[in-house]
């Protein structure tokens, strides 16, 4: 199972990298065989606190390629020199799915990164999780065609008599592979005549609130908009509905992450973009094929906590709305 795949990987530097960080860009993704290896699970992962897990060959050394990588570095690694003498062992090819991110956006962009390496697989699939899957991670995987009989989600360190590590396919805010674009698009698109707004007006997060959309969500209901809240609704539905839509709107958020369980989505895609600049937006854009159309300046942070902003002018706002998905 160990060789290259041939792909392009869409590189996006839109905040001046050094070559350092980017010099891993252009390589071909592929699957590492790994005899002997053990899985090592993280406590608790949390976005974006560093931690230990991931795995270590029959040397005790790390596998870069099994860690979780973010830009020019790896967030989650095992020690060096590991002692994998006294763990569990289990002799059994499994190959490596990731770790399991709380949060449903890193979920799909970091957890999933190794989809395209072992959806059409038949092998176990094994997680350096320390937890196991909540029901809607489960009903994604529902959707992607994994069956749930193959997640092992690991508690406690095991060695394997091999196990297989696909490359990431997706490095947030800066990658975003061919395959793994392939992988995740399993929906058909058939778009119609529905305009949907994304609201975060009502979801309650410690990450991002911005005040003000109600009055915006309000005016586009008006003029038949369907106004969505992610939040309440089967990730199927979710992805339904933007399959089927002919203009997507809403604040920046990972709710339009969703877009890319449709293959090759035809909607207008309205974002209005946070003063953070985040490009996993532009590479998920551009690698899927988005008519993606961004409002800039409308969403101002609180200058003394950037978790909070305010919708600026809703009025104007929802008319530029309405201008760009006629237009």
């Amino acid at each position: 199972m160990d060789g290259s795949i041939r792909g392009k990987f869409v590189l996006h530097q839109p905040y001046g990298l050094t070559d350092l960080q980017t010099r891993r860009s252009d390589y071909d993704i592929r699957i590492q065989d790994c005899p002997n290896a053990t899985v090592w699970p993280v406590d608790e992962f949390k976005i974006p606190k560093p931690g230990i897990a991931g795995i270590s060959g029959r040397d005790g050394m790390p596998i870069r390629e099994a860690g979780l990588e973010r830009g020019g570095g790896v967030l989650l690694s095992c020690p060096q020199g590991a002692d994998h003498t006294s763990v569990e062992f289990r002799d059994q090819e499994v190959i490596l799915g990731g770790y399991i991110a709380h949060h449903y956006g890193h979920f799909l962009l970091e957890s999933l990164a190794r989809l395209w390496g072992y959806r059409d697989s038949s092998l176990p699939v094994v997680w350096a999780a320390g937890r196991q899957f909540t029901d809607w991670e489960l009903s994604l995987f529902d959707l992607l065609g994994v069956a749930r009989n193959r997640l092992i989600a690991l508690r406690q360190p095991v060695r394997f008599a091999r196990i297989h590590v696909p490359t990431p396919g997706f490095i947030i805010r800066r990658n975003f592979h061919e395959r793994q674009r392939d992988a995740l698009a399993v929906t058909p698109c058939a778009p119609g005549k529905a305009r949907v707004y994304l609201s975060r007006s009502s979801f309650k997060s410690r990450l991002f609130t911005a005040s003000g959309e109600s009055a915006v969500e309000d005016i586009l209901a008006g003029r038949g908009w369907q106004i969505i809240r992610p939040e309440t609704l089967p990730i199927s539905e979710q992805v339904a509905i933007l399959a089927n839509a002919a203009v997507v709107a809403g604040i920046e958020g990972s709710a339009f992450h969703t877009l890319m369980l449709c293959a090759k989505p035809q909607a207008r895609v309205i974002v209005l973009r946070r003063q953070n600049t985040n490009a996993n937006y532009d590479t998920i854009a551009s690698t899927i094929g988005l008519d993606q159309r961004d409002m800039r300046g409308w969403v101002v942070n609180d200058p003394a906590d950037d978790r909070f902003a305010t919708l600026r002018h809703p009025a104007k706002c929802a008319a530029r709305i309405i201008e760009l998905a006629a237009s």
